[in-house]
This record gives structure tokens, C-alpha cells and sequence, in this order.
């Protein structure tokens, strides 16, 4: 049971980074800033000035705030799926015997 817990926070840390990095894909929906574009939600990570040549910049933190806020909604998802599969074979294994 220990083994599968780990593995379950193994694969939800990698999800986790994954959505992180999709959602820089998509504008931030809230414009703080006039004149700056921002991507990744629920927090942006990525900032870019609306000015020609202009770099984007990388906010760390936040990038790993996100991984931290997927990964553990992905965690409770895959937690919550195993529990229920593991109980539904046990149910079955009993009504056998």
C-alpha cells in the first residue's frame, strides 16, 4: 500500500507539471496591468509587455505554486479512484468466498 501511495504522488507531481505548463498556453483572464499579457492560471507565470521585441519573463514562484495546486488536485482525483477500485475488487473478492 506504501509503494502505491508513492507511485500515485510520482504520477500526480508529473501531471501537476504538466497542466502547469499547458495553461501557459492560454491568456491569463484577468488584465492587471495595462499593457502586459499574461498566461498560466490559476496563477500567471509567464509575463510578456505588449511592446515590440519585448521578452517574456518567467515568475517562478508562481510556476511552482501552480505545479503545487494541480499536482494536489490530481492527487486527491488518483487517490480517490484507487480507493474506490481497490473497495469494488475487495467487495467482489468477498462475495465469492
Amino acid at each position: 500500500m506504501k509503494s502505491r501511495l508513492i507511485l500515485i504522488l510520482i504520477i500526480s507531481f508529473i501531471e501537476g507539471l504538466v497542466i502547469t505548463y499547458i495553461t501557459g498556453f492560454f491568456v491569463y483572464p484577468m488584465n492587471g496591468l495595462i499593457g502586459s499579457e499574461r498566461w498560466g492560471f490559476p496563477l500567471y507565470w509567464i509575463t510578456q509587455a505588449i511592446v515590440p521585441g519585448a521578452e517574456k519573463v518567467i515568475n517562478w514562484s508562481n510556476f511552482i505554486l501552480n505545479t503545487m495546486f494541480w499536482g494536489s488536485l490530481v492527487f486527491i482525483v488518483n487517490y480517490l479512484i484507487t480507493y474506490l477500485i481497490l473497495r469494488y475488487k475487495n467487495r467482489i473478492n468477498n462475495k465469492k468466498s
